[in-house]
């Protein structure tokens, strides 16, 4: 069972013939992750260029504190989408593992179908062979 990206409840397991896994529970809570995402994305674009709004709660913070300030954002910045970056490979390579072992629990399925269904022929012919004796 899989959880929502966005609430993490639990999701429903995948109906047959489906072409994948659901991400959210619902329309409300895509939506509410691509907002999130789209803003946190602004955000960040808006630290690197330097185009950011002087918050107007503090009348002490002067444009040039924030330019002082640039620099440790942006590499802070930088630090996150390279932590992003990893989490995003580590995501894809867990996935890759999880599709390989699918594949091989399919695999091993046809395998025991088709091993039952020898024990199935064997047990048939054993019996027609002890009545014959008989």
């Amino acid at each position: 069972m899989y959880a929502c990206v966005e609430c993490g409840k639990q999701l429903p397991p995948r109906a047959k013939g489906g072409h994948r896994e659901r991400e959210y529970c619902s329309d409300r809570c895509r939506q509410r992750a691509y907002r999130k995402q789209k803003k946190e994305s602004l955000q960040i674009e808006q630290l690197i260029n330097g185009s950011y709004a002087i918050p107007t709660s503090d009348p002490h913070v002067t444009r040039d504190h924030w330019r002082f300030e640039r620099g440790g954002l942006l590499q802070r910045c930088k630090l996150l989408e390279a932590e992003r970056n990893v989490a995003q490979a580590e995501a894809k390579f867990l996935q890759h593992r999880n599709d390989s072992l699918e594949d091989s629990l399919r695999g091993m399925q046809v395998l025991l179908e088709s091993k039952e269904e020898e024990i199935i022929r064997l047990t048939v012919l054993l019996e027609s062979q002890s009545k014959r004796k008989r």
